[in-house]
């Protein structure tokens, strides 16, 4: 039984139990990022030998070291998958809490009993294994169920960032596979080019996301 399924199995739902739970999930999010800058600069470290290698016609290392870059592939693979996974339940459980805390503050049970019974046949947490729904998708059909329930303000406009941040992360892609083709020179032009697109309002922003995500709230860790 999955965690969501888990936690909504029971007709009450445990406030407790659920910040446990999110607690838990914002800590593994947080593992699997170290973990994936860990790997990536594996990766580097592994083409950077290559490059020497192959400038020294070492045929053998060569060949060694792209099996290496090819593990590393996989292991990075997985490691976005169970990243993605995190990300999906942190949202869930986030906005979830929310709920419920209004709901218990409000003494609205009939509410409760409806969010527990729209989680438990929803299918919510099957969506968010799927590698093949977008995150954008999952976002939009998490809206669809807890929009009615108390979602808090400006909770709907998250969603109106992505193209933003999908372009930002774009561009980062961009620098890094410059800097892997050895285009270092091309890298370091788009990286001055896309700081200087970022200004002071879009770093409060990026600030504000990482307060939500982490549980912080506006202002709090300034």
């Amino acid at each position: 039984m999955g965690i969501i399924k888990r936690l909504f199995s029971k007709d009450e739902l445990d406030l407790t139990d659920l910040k446990v739970q999110l607690k838990g999930i914002d800590r593994e999010r947080r593992q699997k990022q170290i973990e994936m800058r860990k790997l990536d600069a594996r990766k580097a470290s592994v083409i950077d030998r290559i490059k020497r290698a192959r400038k020294g016609g070492n045929n053998l290392e060569v060949d060694y070291l792209w099996e290496d870059l090819n593990q590393v592939k996989v292991d990075a693979a997985f490691l976005s998958r169970e990243a993605r996974i995190a990300n999906r339940q942190g949202i869930l459980l986030k906005r979830v809490v929310r709920v419920v805390e209004r709901k218990q503050r409000d003494r609205d049970k009939n509410g409760l009993r409806s969010l527990v019974d729209r989680i438990r046949t929803s299918g919510i947490e099957d969506l968010l294994l799927r590698q093949d729904v977008a995150d954008q998708q999952y976002l939009d059909e998490l809206n669809v169920l807890l929009g009615d329930l108390g979602m808090e303000p400006g909770e709907e406009e998250v969603a109106e960032d992505e193209p933003e941040k999908a372009r930002f992360l774009a561009a980062i892609d961009e620098i890094n596979q410059a800097e892997e083709a050895g285009e270092f020179d091309k890298a370091l032009e788009r990286e001055t080019d896309l700081k200087g697109q970022i200004g002071e309002a879009d770093g409060d922003a990026l600030q504000k996301e990482m307060d939500e995500l982490d549980g912080e709230g506006p202002g709090k860790g300034k």
